[in-house]
């Protein structure tokens, strides 16, 4: 079965909707799209401006944190 693509966009939206679903109540840290990086096989490292990572987010939805 082939993957889907996924934008940034997308990431980022998997992401949120990960911690929300998983309990985070407090204000989200949100990546930023200029220190993110999307791999060859598609998944995204999602990194914030200081350069943290705060996720790993694949193609098929899965966040890692």
């Amino acid at each position: 079965m082939k993957s889907k693509k996924m934008n940034y966009v997308m990431a980022e939206f998997a992401y949120c909707s990960y911690l929300r679903d998983n309990g985070h109540n407090t204000e989200i840290e949100y990546p930023c799209p200029e220190t993110s990086t999307q791999s060859s096989d598609g998944q995204w490292l999602l990194v914030n401006k200081q350069g943290n990572k705060l996720a790993t987010v694949y193609t098929n939805g899965k966040v890692y944190l």
